[in-house]
C-alpha cells in the first residue's frame, strides 16, 4: 500500500523555515471565513447591537478609564498599522534577511490585512466615545473584526517563533522586529477587546 504524497497547498507549511512575516493562503482564507461567520452570529445573538446607535448608551461610571483605555489602544495600533505598511510599501526596517529575501505576494497581502485589522480596531473608539449618530454595529464590528484579528494573529505567530518546532528554525530571537510587533499586536488586540466587552455589556444590562 503506497503512501499518497501531501497535499501541495499545504506542503509550505510543513518546510522548516523562519516563519517571521509569512502567512500561507489556507490560513488568510479561514481568517476571512471565520470574520464573515462571526459576523453573521452575532447579528442574532446579540440584537441590540444592531438596533441602536452609538450616542444612545446610558451614563457609565466607567467612561472615562473606558476612554482613556481606547485612545492609548488607538495610539499603539495606529503604530503597529504604519510599520505594517511599511513592509508592504517595502522597507526592510527589522526584517531578518532570509523574510526579505523571501518576500512574495502573500507577504505583502499578509501585513496588508495586518495594518487594515489595526486600523479597523480604532473603531474602539467610537464605541467608547459615543459621539457620533451612526448605528452602534458599524463601529462595533470594525472594533471586535480587528481586535480579534489582531489577537488570534498574533498569539499563533508569538507560539511558532518563541517555541522550537518545525515550523521555526531560526530561534527564539530569528524573528526580529516582527517579535516584538507580533507581541504588541497581541496584547493591543486584547485590551481592546476586553474594552470592547465591558462598554457593550453596560449597555446590555441598561
Amino acid at each position: 500500500m503506497t503512501m499518497k504524497p501531501p497535499c501541495p497547498l499545504f506542503e509550505p507549511a510543513r518546510r522548516p523555515v523562519s516563519f517571521a512575516g509569512k502567512t500561507h493562503p489556507a490560513e488568510a482564507g479561514q481568517g476571512l471565513g471565520l470574520t464573515i461567520a462571526f459576523v453573521h452570529y452575532a447579528r442574532h445573538r446579540w440584537p441590540l447591537v444592531f438596533a441602536t446607535r452609538v450616542e444612545d448608551g446610558p451614563p457609565s461610571p466607567t467612561r472615562e478609564l473606558q476612554v482613556f483605555v481606547a485612545r492609548g489602544t488607538v495610539l499603539v495600533a495606529g503604530i503597529l498599522a504604519i510599520l505594517n505598511l511599511s513592509w508592504v510599501l517595502g522597507s526592510p526596517l527589522g526584517l531578518p534577511p532570509d523574510v526579505i529575501a523571501g518576500r512574495s505576494f502573500m507577504f505583502y497581502l499578509g501585513h496588508g490585512v495586518n495594518a487594515a485589522v489595526a486600523i479597523a480596531a480604532a473603531g474602539l473608539s467610537i464605541v467608547v466615545g459615543r459621539r457620533s449618530g451612526r448605528p452602534l454595529w458599524v463601529p462595533v464590528t470594525l472594533a471586535w473584526i480587528g481586535s480579534g484579528a489582531m489577537f488570534g494573529w498574533s498569539m499563533w505567530l508569538m507560539l511558532v517563533v518563541l517555541t522550537p518546532n518545525g515550523f521555526n528554525t531560526g530561534g527564539p530571537g530569528s524573528a526580529g522586529v516582527v517579535g516584538l510587533v507580533s507581541l504588541f499586536t497581541l496584547l493591543t488586540g486584547l485590551v481592546a477587546g476586553l474594552t470592547g466587552a465591558f462598554a457593550l455589556a453596560e449597555r446590555v444590562r441598561s
